[in-house]
């Protein structure tokens, strides 16, 4: 009779080599549920001394009860899809071992006393017989194996390079166990329906490019449309504004006359009446011609550019301030013979006008004594 020492809880059992054979030597600790390979930490039991005997049955009335659990082991590990190695043969179920103290080993050289038949260690073992060929009901759940870590002072780590989860601390006897048991298909289908949500929500990769281009389009004809708009804007401001850009820009007269040309149009002189001034201005009467008077003036254009001729409006007054008559005379009326060649009267330049009048031709029933003149653009 050998013992197996559990390196989780430091629990001994007594095992033989019938049982270590059946699971090539791995146990579970009846203590605390932990599976190890009982080959490795076996030793001789040490059978006490003949004046020990009466203490043995006190030492073995306070061993714990278990309730033997054997976990479906029949089938095989999960095979990569890509090894062509047969199956591993297929591995017997673990068997649970009641933790049972050993007893302390009798100080001295006294010779060993051959082993005395148990009669509790046979009961167990035909027990534990009849629990193996008895059916097996169906298997449950395993859940993780979770336990503190042994003290490294008082045992060494068989498992030392194994630096994983309970998982993957499990012996490749309980892992195939696992992979068949239900529990594990909930990762497997939680994994197919999230791989699924995913491509529902991945956008659909376009098929072919080709569709892109009507998309740029319309861009392109509103920007076309867009830089039409500003030039037939822009033609407008042009066209309602020609005469002030030619008056300011004497240099663009020719081209905008060119352009009126085509469209039938013209550029005509500008004509500000609040840039023509009256520098003097005289009405008399002429000698030896009753009725007859003479209106002189003269006139001065004090915009930076050339402007057109005005027209010329006189209004003759009595002693009241009343008047007598208004009249407006065109630039052919009033305009010297020699300045009616102009286009129009030039930026600072002056112009010298003498106008005879009838008054009783005009309508005038007395002498007039008072007058006002006024320039406009009709």
């Amino acid at each position: 009779m050998l013992t197996a020492q559990c390196p989780q809880c430091q629990t001994r059992f007594k095992v033989s080599d019938a049982q270590l054979d059946v699971a090539d030597g791995f146990v579970r600790c009846g203590r605390c549920a932990h599976v190890f390979n009982a080959r490795e930490v076996l030793s001789p039991l040490a059978v006490p001394a003949p004046a020990a005997q009466p203490a043995v049955p006190a030492d073995r009335g306070e061993i714990e009860d278990f309730e033997l659990e054997l976990p479906d082991f029949d089938a095989p590990a999960p095979q990569p899809a890509t090894q062509a190695t047969p199956p591993a043969p297929e591995p017997e179920p673990v068997r649970t071992l009641a933790p049972e103290p050993e007893p302390d080993p009798v100080a001295g050289s006294a010779p060993e006393a051959p082993a005395v038949p148990d009669p509790e260690l046979a009961a167990f073992q035909q027990a534990l017989s009849d629990a193996l060929r008895a059916p097996r009901p169906a298997s449950r759940p395993i859940e993780p194996l979770e336990s503190a870590p042994a003290p490294e002072a008082l045992i060494g780590d068989p498992f030392g390079e194994i630096d994983a989860g309970p998982e993957e601390a499990l012996p490749d006897v309980l892992r195939s166990q696992r992979g068949r048991e239900p529990v594990a298909e909930a990762p497997a289908a939680e994994a197919q329906a999230t791989e699924e949500a995913e491509q529902e929500a991945a956008p659909a990769a376009p098929e072919d490019d080709a569709p892109a281009r009507p998309s740029r389009l319309p861009a392109v004809l509103f920007a076309l449309g867009g830089v039409l708009g500003l030039f037939l804007l822009a033609g407008q401001l042009v066209y309602l504004n020609r005469t002030r850009i030619a008056a300011e820009v004497p240099e663009l007269r020719p081209t905008l006359e060119a352009a009126c040309q085509s469209l039938g149009c013209t550029v005509p002189l500008a004509g500000d009446r609040a840039l023509l001034r009256t520098e003097w201005s005289e009405l008399s009467r002429v000698p030896d011609h009753p009725g007859l008077v003479q209106f002189t003036a003269i006139l001065k254009n004090h915009a930076r550019y050339m402007q057109a001729w005005p027209a010329m409006e006189l209004t003759l007054t009595d002693s009241d301030d009343r008047v007598l008559v208004r009249k407006v005379f065109p630039p052919k009326d009033w305009l010297p013979v020699a300045e009616r060649a102009q286009r129009g009267i030039a930026a600072g330049a002056q112009v010298r006008s003498q106008l005879q009048l009838d008054t009783a031709a005009l309508g005038a029933k007395q002498s007039s004594i008072g007058y006002s003149v006024n320039w406009l653009y009709p």
